[in-house]
């Protein structure tokens, strides 16, 4: 199994630019959708408020209302929002890892929307990445050696809840690997991915530590940049915004982190992942098992394949 490849995967997506500045526009959007409902939020409230003493001081409550609202809708309608950014995403990958030449422009946003739709439907897409995390949760704690040895209880635990938490994230990448199967059930896909996983979860999990340092560090960085911005904005405003210019901060260097380093991280990892799988030897019944008799949910996703 070849390294963790963070330059080699930027060269990776320099090839998928036009998808990147659709995911860029995708996210861009949301953030602007979270300030507006921030800010109409507040702007009601302190309508309603405006017979009392302080109306702004209901401002604070307002904007946190607006933004629950938006999220609330965010999350109901995640497949509408997020499949065609995160499977397409997913799709061109694999296309790039197979050597296939991706159109330009538009044209490569709607060959990936074709190539994730045609492998996954989006219920299906976010419920096997749901599982798919859930089992890779479970995994540390009897596919991962080191923690064995703290003598503390209270750190052992600790320490299996933070390597889970950094195993679960990975949920997304591995789903790369069904648009490289010839075979149609996305649930053995999966089941696939995780014996794959559990066979070198040390090394992998150390892969997926560093991407999610890589996403992270960038991260910091764009909420420094976007401190600017904001303050600039913020000062135009007719209210001390308090607080919420370090949550708009964060909210826009989010949605730069999801446009450009997570796909450059996800690169990195399915390309790993990809030879990995291709150099993995048949699946083991008593890998299978042994997970099974570890995963509550890795038993689910065996029991979906069929």
């Amino acid at each position: 199994m070849s390294g963790f490849n963070l330059l080699a995967a930027t060269r990776v997506i320099e090839s998928a630019m036009p998808f990147v500045l659709y995911r860029l526009m995708a996210y861009l959007g949301i953030a602007v959708g979270f300030l507006f409902s921030a800010l109409s939020g507040a702007g009601l409230l302190i309508a309603f408020a405006s017979l009392s003493a302080k109306p702004a001081a209901f401002a604070g409550f307002g904007a946190a209302v607006g933004c629950a609202g938006f999220a609330f809708a965010l999350h109901t309608l995640k497949n509408f929002f997020f499949f065609d950014v995160e499977a397409g995403q997913l799709a061109l990958l694999a296309a790039l890892a197979d050597g296939v030449k991706l159109p330009e422009g538009k044209a490569q946003i709607a060959f990936a929307k074709t190539a994730a739709t045609s492998r996954f439907n989006a219920t299906e897409f976010f419920e096997i990445k749901r599982m798919l995390g859930n089992a890779l949760t479970e995994m540390p704690e009897h596919y991962l050696p080191c923690l064995s040895k703290p003598a503390s209880p209270v750190l052992k635990r600790m320490s299996i809840r933070l390597a889970g938490l950094i195993a679960g994230s990975a949920s997304q990448a591995m789903l790369a690997l069904h648009f490289q199967r010839e075979q149609d059930n996305p649930w053995r896909s999966a089941q696939s991915a995780l014996l794959m996983q559990a066979a070198g979860f040390p090394q992998l999990l150390r892969y997926r530590l560093y991407a999610l340092i890589f996403e992270y560090g960038g991260f910091a960085v764009f909420y420094a940049l976007m401190l600017y911005p904001v303050d600039a904005a913020a000062a135009s405003l007719p209210v001390d915004v308090g607080l919420w210019r370090t949550a708009f901060a964060l909210l826009f260097a989010w949605a730069l982190k999801a446009a450009f380093l997570t796909p450059i991280a996800t690169s990195a990892l399915v390309t790993v992942y990809l030879q990995c799988y291709a150099e993995r030897q048949a699946d083991s019944p008593d890998l299978s098992q042994a997970l099974a008799t570890h995963s509550c949910a890795y038993k689910k996703i065996v029991d979906r394949a069929g």
